[in-house]
């Protein structure tokens, strides 16, 4: 599993990340929605190196609103996080509640998610482990 630092660092930043931004709802998926790129590349990482899921295994979705260029979106997740067309499973058109908002996401957000019963229960306990052995550290 984590054989150096950087790779522990990836693993603690997975799981902070998934703990922070992750859907724990569901029992069978492993699933992290954002706008930001960056924050979606790094549990690509952790969920392909840490993980050990194949590229085959990881889907997409896209959720923006109908003020969206659906192409402009696309590209720019793919562009930006090398997932596929493929892998992009699902579109997600909502119609805006008009007015202005400051922070629009101008190119919605996507979800990345992984179909992984097992998976799931590994990094569920991994979550339970990382809160338990950092709320025992002296403060």
């Amino acid at each position: 599993m984590v054989k150096g630092d950087t790779e522990l660092s990836l693993f603690y930043l997975g799981i902070g990340l998934y703990l922070g931004e992750g859907d724990k709802r569901d029992k069978g998926h492993i699933k992290l929605a954002n706008t930001d790129p960056k924050i979606l590349n790094t549990f690509l990482m952790f969920l392909r190196k840490i993980c050990g899921v194949r590229e085959s295994k990881i889907k997409a979705e896209l959720n923006i609103f109908d003020d969206v260029d659906v192409n402009k979106a696309i590209d720019f997740w793919r562009k930006n996080t090398g997932i596929s067309r493929d892998q992009l499973k699902n579109v997600q058109i909502r119609k805006g509640k008009g007015g202005s908002y400051k922070n629009k996401s101008q190119y919605g957000t996507l979800s990345i998610y992984v179909c992984n019963t097992k998976l799931k229960k590994i990094i569920n306990r991994w979550c339970l482990e990382s809160l338990i052995n950092f709320n025992s550290l002296p403060m």
